[in-house]
């Protein structure tokens, strides 16, 4: 695919009524997506790929160490949102609740992060950021998690709104 390609994030022709945002999801990029940024030009930043297709053909081969990281993450956040992407050399896992591609902060919790650590997909998609102190209550599949006080079944859908 190259840089002059269309995709469904196309300016609209003149006359058309403009898009508001981009699409939620980015674009397609085999088995994963892209985010495309606000002005809607082309697509940047990783591929963001679903934890459920990790192993398939076109999904980024995973060390033993991630593959563990999101089997054990799984084992207690039960979202079919689940996503990753590689981000500065290692994955970033989050629950993609509202999109792929979501256009504001903070963002999304790095289940596999610092628990103040955020990625933003639509905004900046090449690094996470961190919050001031830790925003969820503790996540059971990270020992050494302080969190704040709170129900831990908070995770089970990834740190969605109950």
């Amino acid at each position: 695919m190259g840089c002059s390609e269309k995709t469904s994030a196309q300016p609209a022709p003149a006359g058309a009524a403009q898009p508001t945002e981009p699409p939620k999801d980015g674009v397609r990029r085999g088995l994963g997506h892209q985010c495309v940024p606000y002005d809607l030009t082309r697509a940047t930043g990783p591929i963001i790929y679903r934890v459920a297709d990790v192993g398939r053909l076109g999904v980024p081969t995973l060390d033993k160490h991630e593959r563990d990281e999101i089997r054990t993450i799984s084992k207690f956040v039960h979202s079919r949102h689940l996503r990753f992407a590689v981000v500065g050399g290692g994955i970033v896992v989050f629950n993609a609740f509202r999109g792929d591609c979501v256009y504001d902060a903070p963002g999304y919790p790095v289940l596999n992060g610092a628990c103040n650590e955020y990625y933003q997909p639509g905004l900046d998609p090449n690094v996470t950021h961190p919050m001031t102190g830790c925003l969820g209550p503790p996540r059971p599949w990270v020992a050494s998690d302080k969190g704040l006080p709170g129900d831990p079944s908070f995770w089970r859908d990834g740190g969605t709104p109950h």
